[in-house]
């Protein structure tokens, strides 16, 4: 799960039968959805003495809810680190090719 974004890991253990809880979170410039599992632990949890009830399997995920990468005034990685560097190349190829798309259509739009 470390690595992936907070709502996949949700779904991928939810689906495997763990309850996903947040232990830590770092950063608050994005929404948990979007924040980066940074660690994880599991754990089972017994029920309550003369319960009935059965133990549940946790999973105790840690967040890193920075942006990508940091602009001013936004704290995120820095640009001279291996993952700041990747996430501003990827948002730099993400924004020049939908920029070329609206250029596309918009020249099709006109009839040129």
């Amino acid at each position: 799960m470390v690595g992936q974004k907070y709502s996949d890991a949700r779904s991928a253990l939810s689906s495997a039968g763990f309850k996903p809880l947040v232990s830590t979170t770092v950063g608050d410039q994005l929404q948990w959805p979007s924040c980066v599992v940074t660690n994880q632990v599991a754990r089972t949890v017994s029920p309550p003495a003369n319960s009935g009830g059965s133990s549940s399997n946790q999973v105790l995920l840690s967040l890193n809810c920075e942006a990508s990468f940091a602009t001013a005034g936004i704290p995120g990685n820095s640009l001279g680190s291996p993952q700041g560097s990747a996430a501003y190349a990827s948002a730099v190829a993400s924004a020049s090719s939908a920029a070329a798309s609206a250029s596309a259509a918009s020249a099709a739009a006109s009839g040129g």
